[in-house]
């Protein structure tokens, strides 16, 4: 029934990703940042934040040309910042829920770059196809407050464009269109609460990628 239904869908032109099992998924972590703490169950993919950050990473197997991503899920908790500081900004650079999509391209670590470069960004890398590069991640940000921009590159990496896509309510579903077909490497879901020092909970019950 499973590989029916996978089928099925796969002839409709999406690709459901398996949010119920760890199988696929690989969770990373950052140099001195405590990481999250990330479990599956019959709800979906669980990330508990306690002043913590830290990536999941789910690679496609092959590339995948998409034009709309879908997902939905939960919040448990709220981010609060100092007053005069907007998300986004050094000391609030928080997000409940940055849903990135790694984008293939022709950037590419040189040899010392390599040797110097974090561990993440060498994951990055890793996602590219033989004799390719990275482009970008774009994420799709749901925000705690209203902000004065809807999409940037993140202060700190070049690698990170950043687009508001919704609120982070206590319960959300988005769908994102995008103005042409992309290519897509991997999954990059990223959830922080290490620069405010908070904490909250998200479930992730759903993502859907179509062409």
């Amino acid at each position: 029934m499973f590989i029916r239904f996978s089928a099925y869908l796969s002839m409709l032109g999406v690709l459901v990703i398996p949010v119920k099992s760890p199988l696929g998924w690989e969770v990373l972590s950052y140099k001195n940042i405590k990481a999250n703490t990330v479990t599956w169950s019959e709800q979906g993919m669980e990330i508990s934040v306690k002043s913590s950050a830290s990536p999941v990473i789910y690679p496609l197997s092959t590339h995948q040309r998409i034009k709309k991503i879908n997902f939905k899920g939960t919040v448990r908790g709220v981010l609060k910042f100092p007053t005069g500081l907007e998300q986004g900004e050094k000391g609030a650079d928080d997000f409940v829920l940055r849903v990135g999509l790694v984008l293939p391209g022709k950037t590419r670590l040189g040899w010392f770059e390599r040797k110097i470069a974090p561990d993440w960004v060498l994951k990055l890398q890793s996602l590219a196809p033989k004799n390719a590069g990275i482009e970008k991640v774009l994420f799709l940000n749901l925000s705690s407050q209203t902000l004065r921009w809807k999409e940037r590159e993140h202060p700190l990496s070049k690698y990170f464009v950043e687009r508001i896509v919704g609120l982070a309510t206590p319960e959300f579903s988005i769908e994102e269109i995008f103005e042409g077909p992309i290519d897509v490497a991997a999954l990059w879901i990223s959830i922080d609460g290490d620069d405010s020092k908070q904490s909250f909970e998200v479930n992730l019950s759903d993502i859907r990628l179509e062409d």
